[in-house]
């Protein structure tokens, strides 16, 4: 029978890697989206590709989606400050 293993116990170390790792992916796609909209509509610019109602409908409900996912990453991140709040 096949030995069974189980991943190690996170550690202050590996909760770190862990929390800035995913800093550093959240700074680059913000990065990416920024350039993004820089290249759509640049400030006091027309927009350089035609867009139609439904596609500026997408791309604001994407917008929410976006913001609503920034809230719940505040949002947990906000929990996990708490935590370790407590334990100091």
């Amino acid at each position: 029978m096949a030995e069974e293993t189980f991943p190690a116990e996170p550690t202050a170390s590996s909760l770190k890697k862990e929390l800035r790792e995913s800093l550093e992916r959240l700074k680059r796609d913000f990065e990416g989206l920024k350039h993004f909209v820089e290249e759509i509509a640049p400030e006091g610019v027309p927009a350089s590709i035609p867009l139609s109602k439904d596609d500026l409908h997408d791309l604001l409900t994407a917008t929410l989606e976006i913001e609503d996912a920034a809230n719940d990453i505040a949002f947990e991140a906000g929990k996990i400050k708490e935590k370790l709040e407590r334990l100091g």
